[in-house]
């Protein structure tokens, strides 16, 4: 059986900054979900409805924390996103971050469904320290009615092409009616 999604990728232009509740970070479905990648921490995070979390995610009048909602499944033909958010990536020589990912959806006995690779998280210059980003990149998809109820891998394998090092994210988060 094979999900077939609808994948667009949206590169999204601005700078985000905001900072994230730790107790909202904390409560992540999967300890896989969260990861540091040297002194970088990075989060895999699913939401509904990408462009409307982006949108308050980038209000001028958010507060200070903004939650990301804990999803404890998805739903079919919903649209959803997938991202990284992020804290104390490594500039490089240039002065600039360079975090890229490749997300992929798996089912549970490991068979690669589909994949967006390359997808560019951050490339500027640093947040200050301990701030967290939301990742430019965002991976809107969907699935079909006729996917198969059940479990599923949600992986980022997020790249620091400064350092040279590399990191897998994952969450698991079943497929529902």
């Amino acid at each position: 059986m094979m999900m077939r999604c609808r994948v667009l990728m949206v590169i999204l232009t601005g700078t985000v900054s905001v900072g994230v509740s730790s107790r909202v970070i904390e409560a992540s479905q999967d300890v896989g979900a969260r990861k540091a990648l040297g002194k970088t921490q990075l989060e895999l995070v699913v939401v509904y409805d990408p462009a409307s979390f982006v949108r308050a995610w980038d209000a001028p009048n958010r507060k200070d924390t903004l939650e990301i909602p804990a999803l404890d499944s998805l739903r079919r033909e919903r649209e959803f996103g997938v991202d990284v958010v992020f804290s104390d990536c490594q500039a490089g020589k240039d002065g600039r971050c360079a975090l890229f990912a490749t997300y992929s959806i798996l089912t549970m006995e490991g068979e690669q469904l589909v994949s967006m690779p390359d997808v560019p998280i951050w490339r500027n210059t640093p947040p200050p320290p301990g701030r967290r980003e939301l990742g430019k990149g965002v991976w809107r998809t969907s699935s079909e009615v006729s996917d198969p109820l059940g479990e599923y891998l949600y992986r980022a394998v997020v790249v620091d092409r400064v350092s040279g090092q590399s990191v897998t994210l994952e969450r698991r988060l079943p497929l529902v009616e």
